[in-house]
């Protein structure tokens, strides 16, 4: 049994990883879910910089 009605469309959403546009099957676009996947998280080195 589907979920949605014969002949609905899901609405175009962005991504949360870099905000293109497109319909996805989760939050992420397809290229953001597999470089989340093949590399390690870490700090962002920009945010251990004071700035004045």
């Amino acid at each position: 049994m589907s979920r949605c009605p014969k002949g609905y469309r899901n609405p175009t959403d962005s991504c949360d990883g870099c905000l293109a546009w497109g319909d996805f099957s989760g939050r992420l676009c397809p290229t953001c879910y597999m470089f989340g996947r093949s590399h390690a998280t870490a700090v962002c080195a920009g945010s251990a910089v004071s700035s004045r």
